[in-house]
């Protein structure tokens, strides 16, 4: 802080502090903040103390984290993992999901699911099984089905798909897997 503060004194301008900031807590503990330091002036323009402003970034650092394990996890997946936003159209597949189903990256994203994963059941079957009356009231659904690859080969899935909820619970996105 000391240094925040002496940068603030030796300037006219407000001092800031993006990024890879880090406050030694009493106890030892290092903590990522932003910050923001500015003199505060009399009418005569004497500096009569500093404003000082620390933003603890813990949490946001932590949801980084725990977004960029889960990007790998799903990207490293063994399993076949498609990602719908709620109309059924593809926002995001791993490479088993391409390899799986006999398509290209390029052929996929923006697509819906329906003309990409042909199987004996519907998709708006499943979809029908998450919700009654056009209200989402299931998490999940489990099953299995015949289906066709591109090239026309069959094979059996077992499906699972799961709904993905923003803060209000509202269904956003769905996962197939």
């Amino acid at each position: 802080v000391e240094g925040i503060v002496g940068r603030a004194l030796s300037s006219n301008f407000a001092v800031y502090g993006a990024g890879n900031n880090l406050l030694s807590t009493a106890t030892g503990k290092d903590v990522p903040i932003d910050y923001i330091a500015s003199q505060i002036a009399d009418a005569s323009g004497a500096v009569m103390g500093i404003v000082l402003i620390l933003k603890d970034l813990t949490s946001q650092r932590d949801a980084e984290i725990a977004s960029k394990i889960r990007d790998v996890a799903m990207a490293s997946s063994i399993n076949a993992l498609c990602i719908t936003d709620i109309n059924g159209i593809i926002k995001y597949a791993n490479a088993p999901f391409y390899e799986l189903w006999g398509y290209m990256p390029k052929e996929v994203i923006g697509r819906s699911a329906s003309d990409i994963c042909r199987m004996n059941i519907e998709i708006s079957e499943i979809e029908a099984a998450l919700s009654e009356k056009g209200k989402w009231v299931r998490e999940n659904w489990i099953g299995e089905s015949a289906a066709q690859r591109r090239d026309g080969s069959n094979f059996f899935l077992r499906l699972s798909v799961n709904n993905i909820c923003d803060r209000l619970g509202r269904p956003v996105y769905i996962a197939y897997s």
